[in-house]
């Protein structure tokens, strides 16, 4: 029997499982809630979208926790460090993308990086207060290349943008305010 369902169900049900999973203070509903994810994301292959969507609405804090169980259990224990899809379409064994979509989530959810153009791109960040301070370092974007540490403060995010010539820009802004980047 299989089990098929409307992809964006499929992603409504992740979602709503993650964010149960967050903000419950039970360990074994959490552990109920994540074991229903993994069956979800067999189906589907879409919590780690979740996770950055999360991040995007600017609730890091939240999602940290569960951020911190999805590594120490998928990315550094004795699984292999990329998901493989067991047989998926066409009777095929082959790599997820999840090894990259978990890299979007820092680029894209803890950082908010969207390219807008040629030269220039905005920046959201979301980061967990537990961080503090979160860097990319050689980022190849937008045909330049440049590092991007975000420090977290009382009111908002200190965000500096180095680029390879040695241009620096500093930015000081509020929780979720958006951040123009033209190089």
């Amino acid at each position: 029997m299989k089990l098929h369902l409307d992809p964006r169900t499929k992603l409504f049900l992740i979602l709503l499982c993650v964010l149960c999973a967050m903000f419950s203070p039970s360990l074994y509903f959490q552990f109920a809630l994540v074991s229903l994810i993994a069956l979800l994301a067999l189906v589907s292959g879409k919590p780690l979208y979740a996770l950055r969507g999360i991040l995007n609405a600017g609730h890091s804090d939240e999602v940290w926790d569960f951020i911190k169980y999805y590594v120490n259990n998928r990315l550094l224990t004795e699984h292999v460090p990329y998901a493989i899809e067991a047989y998926p379409e066409g009777n095929k064994r082959h790599l997820a993308a999840e090894s990259a979509l978990f890299a979007r989530i820092v680029t894209e959810g803890m950082f908010g990086f969207v390219p807008t153009g040629f030269n220039s791109f905005t920046l959201t960040p979301s980061v967990p207060r537990e961080l503090g301070e979160v860097k990319l370092k050689k980022l190849h974007a937008c045909g330049h290349t440049c590092d991007i540490t975000v420090k977290r403060s009382e009111s908002g995010y200190s965000t500096t943008v180095t680029t390879q010539d040695g241009m620096t820009r500093v930015y000081e802004t509020a929780e979720r305010e958006k951040i123009e980047v033209k190089l």
